[in-house]
């Protein structure tokens, strides 16, 4: 009911100009109802629309414009349009800049990074995770669960940029907060399977309560490291069961993670022909 109410005031004022202030917080809310739904090809336009008004108006602060840049990057973000993403990231850079009080600007510097991860820019996404750490923790009230967010993401920067000792002492120092203990305990383990100790990454990996496809990758190349080729196989097709459950037919990194290794399994043991499909 509220989105259909904001739309009709988009419909009214988009027509008549008689108050672009509303207007562009009304493109603003419904996009915000739009994501909330997971329809982020929805949210883009209404977005769109509501900065590009911001640009054209003299009288809209530019501050305002910060947030609609942030989540419009987020929805491109969504759905892998990346160059988008970070063009409208650094336009929200941008107007944080101009006005460093600004509410949100850890949370951009924490989705900027993410981006910066995802397309193997390590060093940049660890310089991203840092100024989103610093930036909560100078709060007089930081926010725990985003504090422990941000480093979380950090050790993942520095384990994929192989300082697995000082990814190690992040992620163990955040375990006293139990605050997403389940990501916590993949990444401990995932830094194991890094270093070849397969049995620590079991023991962390079976402390992680949610069953999803990472996790059964990950145990089933711990298995699959110590020649427990049973194991891992049973790991292994457990996970294109869980690809099935979380993805259904749409291609994902985490599936084809799944087939390469147990492509692996099954070279090791012979099984070219099944290893080549």
């Amino acid at each position: 009911a509220a989105l259909a109410a904001y739309k009709k005031i988009i419909s009214l004022l988009s027509r008549s100009r008689i108050n672009d202030s509303v207007l562009g917080d009304s493109y603003f809310k419904a996009a915000i109802f739009e994501q909330t739904y997971n329809h982020y090809e929805q949210a883009i336009p209404l977005l769109r629309e509501c900065v590009n008004l911001q640009r054209s108006q003299l009288n809209i602060p530019r501050p305002s414009g910060f947030l609609p840049n942030l989540y419009l990057g987020n929805s491109y973000y969504i759905i892998n349009r990346f160059d988008s993403a970070r063009y409208y990231y650094k336009e929200a850079e941008i107007i944080a800049t101009q006005y460093p009080t600004i509410e949100g600007i850890e949370r951009l510097y924490n989705t900027f990074g993410i981006l910066n991860f995802e397309t193997g820019n390590y060093r940049q996404s660890k310089n991203n995770f840092e100024k989103a750490i610093v930036i909560s923790e100078s709060k007089k009230t930081p926010d725990v669960n985003l504090v422990v967010n941000y480093k979380n993401n950090l050790a993942s920067s520095l384990r994929k940029l192989y300082e697995f000792d000082a990814a190690m002492a992040i992620y163990k120092s955040l375990l006293p907060y139990q605050v997403n203990l389940d990501g916590i305990n993949q990444n401990i383990a995932s830094v194991y399977l890094s270093i070849g100790a397969s049995p620590q990454a079991i023991y962390y990996l079976h402390r992680v309560k949610e069953n999803n496809l990472s996790k059964l990758n990950d145990l089933g190349r711990a298995h699959y490291n110590q020649q427990r080729y049973d194991s891992a196989e049973l790991y292994f097709k457990r996970g294109l069961q869980q690809n099935e459950i979380e993805n259904g037919k749409r291609k994902n990194i985490y599936a084809g993670l799944t087939y390469r290794y147990n492509g692996d399994l099954l070279a090791d043991r012979g099984n070219n022909a099944m290893a080549l499909q």
